[in-house]
């Protein structure tokens, strides 16, 4: 397992978070579908923590109306514990806001309430159906959400993946016009239902191409509201999976669908439509899941973010993590949205739990080893005899790895004076070895 140390680009004291050297480049290779000699922890939902936004000295209510600070928000999570990647936007309202919905972003209340919609399409019972503008960029808050996104492909998307989500066409909808009046909808015109949500999906599907072109390594498509355990298999596969295959097949990758609920029974007619990856919710026998998809399938998951990671402890987080190694996860994943209030050491100990997953190609190196802050201590000695030590046992990759970032130690703003001047000796050192 190959690791480097970085830091947060927030603070003028970095504080320094292990995370593998090559994390980005793993996560993107999982979903492309090829092996990695390790299993990463990182999300494509909503991922904030209460000590991150401390730590980032932000407010939740915040981060939902600012690119800096929606960027900054979802960094906060990565600088803070290690998690491998950063995710916005933070609510399910952003589309429906930008086809004309009202939105309380509830900042009256210094809380985590996610921002709702507040004015649905809809006059009594009836639906108004939406306005779909020429230009989704330019509409409601998706030009923060894609100016968030370039920040963060500017900052930490340099070291760890940077994801988008957005809801699943029939999530949409019930956003739009509330879920009662949806489902009465739905059983009184199907057909017009069905027209709808094939207008939904063309239009997220353009949402989705701009978030990827501001930035985003990685799409979600959140089917919340339309999961087989909400409506019914036949009614996901005749409504909701048709407008769901159409809407993933119009998204460039990496494509990742998020359905909520045990799905266990749905899961051919979730692979089936079209996603790289499938992450599932912790309501899932995860083993039975990848017994039904076969060895090839990306599955992705699925702790309980708030039994085990909020209410647990860090014995019964590396149990979970182990069972979601046994059942044949390529990576864990929150079984759905963070739940941003927990222990700062359940946090660590989810990391740590999944470092410690032994695979068959891992083999020890310095970098890979139980004692990588010793690694760093003797690279950033200023010693050279420690140098050299730890330096000569560094395979191609790991020396590639930790020269790029001592280069960027000595270059980048934020770094002290002192950790500027350990990161050059260690280059010299290194040079005069060469030579």
């Amino acid at each position: 397992m190959r690791r480097a140390v970085v830091a947060a680009s927030h603070s003028p004291k970095r504080r320094w978070t292990i995370v593998p050297s090559r994390s980005r480049d793993d996560t993107l290779a999982i979903l492309r579908g090829q092996p990695i000699a390790r299993l990463p922890v990182f999300g494509g939902l909503p991922s904030l923590t209460t000590p991150g936004l401390s730590a980032a000295g932000i407010r939740y209510g915040e981060a939902h109306t600012d690119p800096t600070m929606m960027a900054r928000a979802a960094a906060s999570t990565y600088e803070t514990f290690g998690f491998e990647s950063a995710v916005v936007p933070f609510d399910l309202c952003v589309e429906a806001e930008a086809l004309g919905c009202g939105v309380d972003f509830q900042t009256d209340v210094d809380a985590f309430l996610a921002p709702v919609v507040s004015a649905p399409l809809r006059r009594g019972d009836q639906l108004i159906a939406p306005t779909l503008p020429d230009d989704p960029s330019r509409a409601g808050r998706i030009p923060i959400v894609c100016e968030a996104l370039t920040q963060l492909k500017n900052g930490v998307g340099r070291e760890v993946a940077i994801g988008a989500w957005i809801p699943g066409p029939f999530t949409l909808a019930w956003q739009l016009f509330g879920a009662e009046a949806w489902l009465m909808a739905i059983k009184q015109d199907p057909t017009r239902a069905a027209h709808l949500l094939e207008s939904l999906a063309e239009f997220l599907a353009r949402v989705g191409a701009r978030y990827r072109e501001a930035g985003a390594d990685l799409l979600t498509i959140h089917e919340m509201g339309g999961s087989p355990q909400v409506v019914g298999a036949s009614t996901f596969r005749s409504l909701v999976q048709p407008a769901l295959t159409r809407l993933i097949a119009a998204l460039p990758s990496s494509r990742v669908l998020s359905v909520c609920g045990d799905t266990n029974k749905s899961v051919a007619d979730l692979a089936a439509c079209g996603a790289e990856a499938l992450n599932v919710d912790h309501r899932n026998d995860l083993a039975r899941t990848r017994q039904a998809l076969g060895p090839t399938a990306i599955l992705l998951g699925n702790f309980d973010p708030v039994k085990t990671l909020s209410q647990g402890t860090p014995e019964t987080i590396a149990q979970a993590v182990r069972a979601i190694a046994d059942a044949g996860a390529n990576a864990v994943w929150p079984g759905c949205d963070l739940w941003p209030e927990m222990p700062e050491a359940n946090f660590r100990a989810l990391i740590s739990a999944a470092r410690d997953i032994v695979t068959p190609e891992r083999r020890p190196t310095p970098m890979n080893s139980d004692n990588l802050e010793e690694f760093w201590e003797d690279l950033l000695s200023e010693e050279p005899a420690r140098i050299r030590r730890v330096w000569k046992d560094l395979t191609d990759e790991e020396c590639a790895a930790v020269l790029d970032h001592l280069r960027r130690m000595t270059e980048e703003e934020g770094w002290h004076a002192a950790q500027k001047q350990a990161a050059a000796t260690a280059l010299h050192v290194i040079r005069e070895q060469a030579e």
